[in-house]
């Protein structure tokens, strides 16, 4: 990928495919009631959500802080 891929956020397909790659390796592992798994799915498609903008604040920092 060119550094120009690498800093454009990913498509809301994509969000939603790497949500469902990522439940469904977790899922193939690790035993868990069915009552959970929308709060799963949520919680790893708000972890991708913000991924970009906590990269972003915390590269800010570094530059601040280096």
């Amino acid at each position: 990928p060119t550094k120009a891929n690498l800093e454009q956020h990913p498509s809301s397909e994509e969000m939603l495919h790497m949500t469902v790659e990522i439940t469904a390796a977790y899922l193939s592992r690790n035993p868990t009631p069915s009552s959970q798994v929308p709060a799963l799915i949520k919680t790893i498609h708000r972890s991708l959500v913000m991924a970009p903008q906590r990269a972003h604040t915390n590269g800010r920092r570094k530059t601040r802080l280096g």
